[in-house]
């Protein structure tokens, strides 16, 4: 055999033995149309005559290879048997169909540094067929196949890239993405161009860049945007190329929005439309530069875009996608759920779209309004501009307009925004909500039950609040729902709530246990879409606020108000009535939604129907939550029907006016709250005798409205009444006994009875931790209560170590959230403030404030009263300012929840007028201690102990300001008031014979000053005196 033409350029070490293998018949999953065909003679015409067989092949112009080419074909008529391969790099296929048997393979070895090569023969047995692997092909090396009638090898090449080729018959086949000269078109690499509207996400562009910063080793990176639709994934996509064409020239993108849009997408970047979706890819697995192909809108599962991934493992791959499943491609790390625009970015993209910077007078503040209300979802606002920007909405009702034409607005096909994919807000929800449908009636069991679950969640939680909706609302209703003896419950004749649940979305299994698995699934759609989005727990989700809305308003009114119903139904089984700690928890979780739908249900004008156990779990929702007109309307109803439908003694119509009196209560309304407590101790006593524990509760309810009144002695008489009659048929260690005890000592107490008071609570907490234990609640109760003694006595030390004690043991059992734990905390921050440890005090209140606001809101009456706190701090830090915005925050907003005339709204006020006061702003001061202690002599009485204090304050304030008789004339008055209401020995008292004294003394009345005082040190030291006995008894 003759020597072999020009192949001086391939230099090296001989490699490993080439594979060879039979050729399949599915050596190629290509269908036959994606494979060119180019016959030989076409590619390289003949430079002379044919002349016999070895002519068939046609020789080119010969001449030398270049260094460094990676790429040459070497072949002889396939009817002579002989072909050779050389350097065709990775993944090279060959496959060489004969007339004549190839039976022996040979490796050619080029030896360095000569012009000419020898042979280095290995004889192989062979099939018709010859497979060579890429993965030891190399420019180093040749393959020279052998057949009986082998020829001089004609030379043609070089082939550009080449990847798969098949000679058969003088004809060579390749895939499209073969470059032959220049017949084969370039790589097409066109996208998009970016809005020129877009505006920040400088983090997320700062992110991507990072990510794919051209390193030295080239090894592919891939990263995921994810997130719902118009969140502006794509545009962010689009700028991110713009800013790194220098880095990375060559992108390729591709609609992947489907398998037929993939396809057509690498269409259009091969540049032939005959080409094939795999040769395109193995083209740009090729390519030298440094490119990036993007994955625009894959929405499908991870399968869609894995199978379009290019060869290889160079350059950059982006995927955007609603569905977040994708980071299976490429790992969580590499991949970004996309949260809304900062506001300040949504408010310059609004200006863009809008085009009415200049022209409109604060444009600034109603943009941000504008946006607030979109939520910063980039689509929404731009679309928000477009309709501005066209006439048809004024900006200063735009968001007039979105309340009552939301659904135009976000739909309205004239208003579409530069999405660039031609949909406005709603259109994209819609798309994602289509695909659940179509799935929905597939033939596939699994997937339409995954599918028609998502549809039913979708459409039960437009009725809840968008944000934490827990899978255990659903749990907690499939299982409680089971366990209520309802067949009992109806025979009462009150019309239920349950009796018209929905259990489609409740199944249990054979232990009652919720069975969730196609809730699970039905999630995961949803997730996929990204019409709902995982919260901090797995087990809680959210839907974005416009989503939310879109899911009300796709549906019909008659969808609506189903929709509705069963939400609340839902959550009415849902709320647990029980007393353990996690049952509190959940019912504080279950506000939102419940106050979400009732408010959905109103917009719609659809009526409240009574039923008799969703108005007494709400209502005890509301209770809890300090939620109290809205339990009072429920509970107001609640008694008229159980008074029509059972009777005005049915022990449920007590127990519901017994409700209403506390709710009475806990609006400071004690009149009405007495007036009610008396009908129903009145009725149980006649009813159930005086010794049964429901007419020994009702006594206890009314002692304490009579406490809270400054009716001290009215409400130990009653305490003591009861603690008998329990004592007589309970026992000394019942728990109602201890409860009672506990309750007489806070009475004592408050009267200034200290000692008496400790002795009671020392008892009872010695008991309580004998029959309950350390840890139960009520013992944690009996506890603080004797901290809280030791603390009005000045023991601070003492309170001090029982208030940690208590705080840890709270902790410990209810959690660190809980609200009995916060009101440990503040007890504590108080005896740190009266020691003088403002820091420590200033620490712990700003503790419970933060946790306060987080458990049970900014508006509840506990997290005012927390407020008010450390406002108290800060006053008497000297830190004036700070505790003056403060009060006036709580006294705004106390007005809000409790009214003007609570007491809780005139305790502000005088905190606030005490601030004033300490500044010097005397003027300020006065206005308002007059202003409150008018409204408590209305509210209160001219006897409350609050009304006495108010007057005392008001009186200092006429003192400091140099008023002395107008100051002397009121402290006489409330001297004689407290005296009579309190005692002469009651530490109050005591405190306005002292204030009296120095108004006195200012006015140069030392005699009557002095004799004040004497009585008053007199006093204080049996104070003292008693209060060390009872130590040393300790």
């Amino acid at each position: 055999m003759s020597s072999l033409h020009h192949v001086n350029s391939f230099k090296g070490k001989e490699k490993a033995r080439l594979p060879t293998t039979g050729l399949e018949p599915s050596f190629s999953t290509k269908p036959s149309s994606e494979v060119a065909s180019l016959g030989i003679d076409e590619a390289y015409p003949s430079s002379q005559p044919s002349s016999g067989p070895s002519s068939a092949l046609a020789k080119p112009p010969v001449g030398p290879l270049q260094s460094g080419q990676m790429e040459s074909l070497i072949i002889a008529d396939d009817k002579t048997g002989a072909a050779v391969l050389a350097g065709l790099g990775a993944n090279t296929l060959l496959a060489s169909v004969a007339e004549g048997p190839i039976n022996t393979a040979e490796r050619y070895i080029p030896e360095a540094d000569t012009s000419t090569a020898s042979l280095a023969p290995t004889s192989t047995p062979l099939t018709d067929s010859v497979v060579v692997s890429g993965a030891v092909m190399s420019t180093e090396q040749a393959i020279l196949l052998h057949a009986p009638h082998a020829v001089e090898p004609v030379i043609l090449g070089p082939f550009s890239g080449s990847q798969n080729v098949m000679v058969m018959n003088s004809t060579i086949n390749m895939t499209n993405n073969v470059k032959m000269g220049q017949n084969t078109p370039d790589l097409v690499s066109l996208k998009p161009n970016s809005s020129t509207l877009f505006t920040g996400r400088k983090e997320v562009l700062k992110q991507l860049k990072h990510h794919f910063a051209p390193r030295v080793d080239r090894e592919r990176r891939l990263f995921l945007l994810h997130g719902m639709g118009g969140i502006g994934k794509t545009q962010i996509c689009l700028r991110f190329a713009e800013e790194m064409s220098d880095l990375i020239p060559q992108v390729f993108w591709v609609d992947a929005s489907s398998t037929d849009t993939i396809i057509l997408s690498l269409k259009v970047i091969s540049g032939d439309a005959d080409s094939s979706a795999p040769s395109t890819l193995q083209r740009i697995a090729a390519l030298e530069n440094e490119w990036l192909l993007v994955f625009d809108n894959a929405d499908g599962g991870p399968e869609v875009v894995e199978k379009f991934l290019p060869p290889g493992s160079k350059g950059n791959i982006l995927i955007t996608s609603r569905n977040y499943a994708l980071e299976r491609i490429t790992l969580v790390e590499n991949s970004l759920g996309l949260p809304e625009m900062a506001k300040e970015d949504a408010v310059i993209l609004l200006q863009k779209s809008s085009c009415l910077v200049s022209l409109v007078k604060d444009y600034p503040n109603l943009a941000e309004k504008i946006v607030s209300e979109l939520c910063c979802l980039p689509l929404a606002v731009d679309q928000a501009g477009a309709a501005i920007h066209s006439g048809l909405c004024d900006v200063h009702k735009y968001l007039e307009n979105l309340s009552y034409q939301r659904e135009r607005l976000m739909s309205h096909p004239l208003f579409r925004g530069a999405s660039q994919y031609d949909r406005t807000v709603y259109g994209t929800f819609e798309l994602s909500y289509g695909e659940i449908e179509a799935r929905a009636t597939r033939p596939n069991p699994y997937v339409a039950n995954s599918a028609q679950t998502a549809i039913l969640i979708l459409q039960t939680c437009a009725s809840y609040h968008y944000d934490n909706i827990s899978k255990d609302i659903f749990k907690h209703a499939a299982e409680k729902s089971r366990q209520r003896d309802v067949e009992n419950e109806i025979k009462s004749g009150l019309p239920l709530a349950i009796t018209s649940l929905d259990y489609r979305l409740l199944p249990v299994d054979k232990n009652g246990h919720w069975d969730d698995f196609f809730f699970n699934q039905g999630l995961q759609v949803l997730l996929s879409f990204s019409l709902i989005k995982r919260s901090s727990s797995s087990d809680v989700f959210a839907m974005h606020p416009l989503v939310h809305s879109w899911s009300q308003d796709r549906m019909s009114e008659l969808a609506k108000h189903q929709s509705c119903k069963m939400g609340r139904t839902i959550l009415c089984c849902a709320t647990s009535i029980g007393e353990k700690v996690q049952d509190f928890a959940h019912r504080q979780r279950l506000l939102p939604h419940i106050n979400a739908n009732l408010q959905y249900g109103a917009q719609m004008g659809l009526e409240h129907i009574y039923k008799d156990d969703e108005y007494v779990r709400f209502a005890k929702v509301f209770q809890e939550t300090g939620e109290w007109k809205k339990e009072k309307l429920l509970v107001l109803e609640l008694v008229k029907k159980r008074k029509k439908i059972l009777g005005p003694e049915h022990p449920h119509t007590l127990s519901s006016i017994s409700n209403l009196a506390l709710t009475y209560n806990n609006q400071g309304h004690w009149q009405k709250a007495e007036e009610l407590q008396v009908q129903v101790l009145e009725i149980r006593n006649k009813v159930l005798g005086s010794e049964h524990p429901n007419t020994l509760t009702s006594m206890n309810d009314l002692a304490t409205t009579y406490l809270r009144q400054g009716h001290w002695q009215r409400a130990e008489e009653l305490q003591v009444q009861v603690l008998e009659s329990c004592n007589y048929s309970l026992g000394s260690e019942h728990p109602n006994i201890l409860t009672s005890v506990n309750n007489l000592a806070s009475t004592y107490g408050y009267q200034g009875y200290w000692q008496r008071a400790e002795e009671l609570q020392v008892q009872v907490l010695k008991l309580t931790e004998k029959v309950l234990g350390l840890e139960h609640l009520t013992t944690l109760i009996c506890m603080n209560n004797l901290a809280t003694t030791y603390q009005s006595q000045g023991h601070w030390q003492r309170a001090e170590e029982l208030q940690v004690q208590v705080l840890e043991l709270t902790e410990k059992v209810l959690g660190s959230e809980h609200p009995t734990t916060l009101t440990c905390m503040n007890n504590l921050a108080t005896t740190y403030r009266n020691q003088g440890y403002w820091q420590r005090a200033e620490e712990l209140q700003v503790q419970v404030l933060e946790l306060t606001e987080k458990v049970l809101g900014l508006e509840h009456p506990n997290t005012l009263t927390s407020m008010n706190n450390l406002a108290t701090t800060y006053r008497n830090q000297g830190h004036w300012q700070r505790a003056e915005e403060l009060q006036v925050q709580v006294l705004e907003l106390t007005k809000k929840v409790l009214g003007s005339e609570h007491p809780d709204t005139l305790t502000c006020i005088s905190n606030l007028a005490t601030t004033y006061q300490s500044q010097g702003h005397w003027k300020k001061a006065e206005k308002l201690q007059v202003h409150v202690h008018e409204l408590m002599e209305k509210v209160l009485g001219l006897e409350h102990p609050n009304t006495l204090t108010s007057m005392n304050n008001l009186a200092t304030t006429y003192r400091n300001q140099g008023h002395w008789q107008r100051a002397e004339e009121l402290q006489v008055q409330v001297l004689e008031l407290t005296k009579k209401v309190l005692g002469s020995e009651h530490p109050d008292t005591l405190t306005c014979i002292s204030n009296l004294a120095t108004t006195y003394q200012s006015q140069g009345h030392w005699k009557k000053a002095e004799k004040l005082q004497v009585q008053v040190l007199k006093s204080r030291k049996n104070w003292i005196r008693t209060s060390r006995h009872s130590d040393k008894h300790d």
